[in-house]
Parts: C-alpha cells; sequence; structure tokens
C-alpha cells in the first residue's frame, strides 16, 4: 500500500525517530519523498533524504543527487550520513562531491562515509583534505580517516 504525501509527512514527524519509521516505505513513496525533500522545514527534508537511501534504486539515487546540492547544510550532512545505505557507486558519486562542500558539517559527515570500499577518487578526496582544508580540525580529521581506510597522508 502506497503512503500518501501526508501520511509519509506524519510519520517522518515522529519526535523521538527510530529506525521503525522507515519501514515499509519503498520505491512507490519516491515521489512522495521527492516532494518532502522540497519543504522548507530542513529536519523533515533530512528525513526524507534518509528514507530515500533505504529504499534505493536508479530514481531514490537521483533524488539523493539533488539533495545533495540543497541550499541547506542539514539536507546535504543528511545524504552524506546515509550513503552507508548506498551501493558504493552511488555513495561514491554522493561522497566525492561532498568532501567539498563549503560547510565544514557537511564535510566531516562525507569523512565518515568514507568505507574500506570506497573507490579511489574519495580517498584522493580525502587526501586533498589532509593536506588543504582550511580547517584544521578537519584535516587532522581527514589524516585520522586516511589511516583507518589504510592509506597515509602528506602532512
Amino acid at each position: 500500500m502506497t503512503l500518501s504525501l501526508q501520511e509519509l509527512h506524519d510519520r517522518l514527524s515522529a519526535i523521538e525517530p527510530t529506525e521503525e519509521i522507515y519501514a515499509g516505505i519503498d520505491e512507490e513513496e519516491i515521489p512522495a519523498l521527492e516532494q518532502l525533500l522540497q519543504f522548507e522545514e530542513a529536519w523533515l527534508a533530512s528525513r526524507a533524504a534518509y528514507a530515500l537511501a533505504r529504499v534505493g534504486g536508479a530514481r531514490a539515487a537521483e533524488a539523493l543527487g539533488k539533495a545533495a546540492e540543497d541550499r541547506r547544510p542539514e539536507v546535504r550532512i543528511a545524504v552524506a550520513d546515509s550513503a552507508q545505505h548506498l551501493p558504493r557507486e552511488v555513495s561514491d558519486s554522493l561522497v566525492a562531491g561532498l568532501l567539498a562542500d563549503g560547510n565544514a558539517g557537511v564535510r566531516k559527515f562525507a569523512l565518515r562515509a568514507a568505507s574500506d570500499e570506497s573507490g579511489s577518487e574519495v580517498r584522493r578526496n580525502i587526501e586533498q583534505m589532509a593536506n588543504e582544508d582550511p580547517l584544521p580540525v578537519i584535516r587532522d580529521e581527514a589524516r585520522q580517516r586516511l589511516e583507518q581506510l589504510g592509506g597515509t597522508s602528506n602532512p
């Protein structure tokens, strides 16, 4: 049974959300989730991004690609944080771009989204961050992440 926009809105609006709020949301709800991404409340759009990542598939990946360029950092953070639920090729594409985001919080979550399975572009971007990020704390975190991923960087 397809959930309506209002039903999705109500479910994702849980005051204390748990993983269960995403249960049963599938490809049929993607159009409504795309609408929720456009809602003014960044927290609601962020939850729609998390839901899309759990649904998966090409259309959800396309919607997440657009969300990765959203003007609101909270939404871009949700995309980075939810990348762990996506196939590597989709995750890498999103994370590689978010590693260069202008918002430090987005870059931090994108760093955390990198995994042992991340491809060479993600690793190159992390190495670049380790050497060139404008914030010392992000440079340090990028160096630590490279070590965890089995890479090295030159300070």
